[in-house]
């Protein structure tokens, strides 16, 4: 993480090619962000659940999952935005060419 977040080139054990870790280079989320979404959306569905059943049975350490729930749910919604804003400005860039 730390190299990647300085953009700095790596060399590759096993090929010669250099491989960059540009930072502003699409990450995963943003070349599929519908597969992104439903994959947080459904972990913070099972992280409800699993926190509501441990709040059940009395081990209320699990209310802390309610927390990373609410940050899939954010990040979700979040990405969602960004993918909207994105398919306006290449719609917005087709039209003027």
């Amino acid at each position: 993480m730390f190299v990647r977040s300085f953009g700095l080139e790596l060399q590759s054990k096993y090929t010669s090619q250099r491989t960059s870790m540009n930072p502003l280079q699409p990450t995963y989320a943003l070349r599929h962000p519908d597969l992104v979404i439903v994959i947080r959306v459904m972990t913070a569905v099972w992280l409800l659940f699993l926190g509501s059943f441990l709040c059940a049975y009395g081990y209320w350490w699990g209310s802390f999952l309610f927390l990373f729930s609410a940050l899939h749910i954010y990040l979700a919604v979040r990405l969602r935005a960004i993918s909207l804003r994105d398919t306006q400005n290449e719609s917005l860039k087709s039209k003027r060419v």
